[in-house]
């Protein structure tokens, strides 16, 4: 069983490390993805991997705010502190509209996925 929290870190490592490397455009894509070691970070198979897209992408139609606090924390690797520096925000405020996404995408996958909260 694993947490939410654990769920959408494997589904940002899946969807992260779906990218070419050429967004950015100083970096040749080949040497972005040189390393050869072992990978310790926790994935998803590609079909759990869409249903969470899939519920990231409701909550995106229900509460784009929330979409953008959470993919930002998750998909960019964006501090709840520094999101909230940059909105004029409290820390505690982002926070807590990332909890609420959170329990939204746990709402939505807790039926199809085996998840504990």
């Amino acid at each position: 069983m694993r947490d939410i929290k654990t769920v959408l870190k494997a589904w940002a490592n899946v969807r992260v490390s779906k990218r070419v490397g050429t967004e950015f455009p100083s970096h040749a894509a080949g040497f972005q993805s040189c390393y050869s070691g072992p990978d310790f970070r926790v994935f998803l198979t590609e079909d759990e991997a869409e249903l969470v897209d899939r519920s990231v992408l409701r909550l995106r139609r229900s509460d784009p705010y929330s979409h953008a606090v959470l993919t930002s924390y998750y998909l960019k690797n964006i501090s709840c502190n520094r999101q909230a520096k940059v909105l004029g925000k409290r820390p505690h405020a982002i926070s807590e509209t990332l909890t609420n996404a959170e329990k939204y995408i746990l709402a939505k996958l807790d039926d199809v996925m085996e998840i504990a909260a």
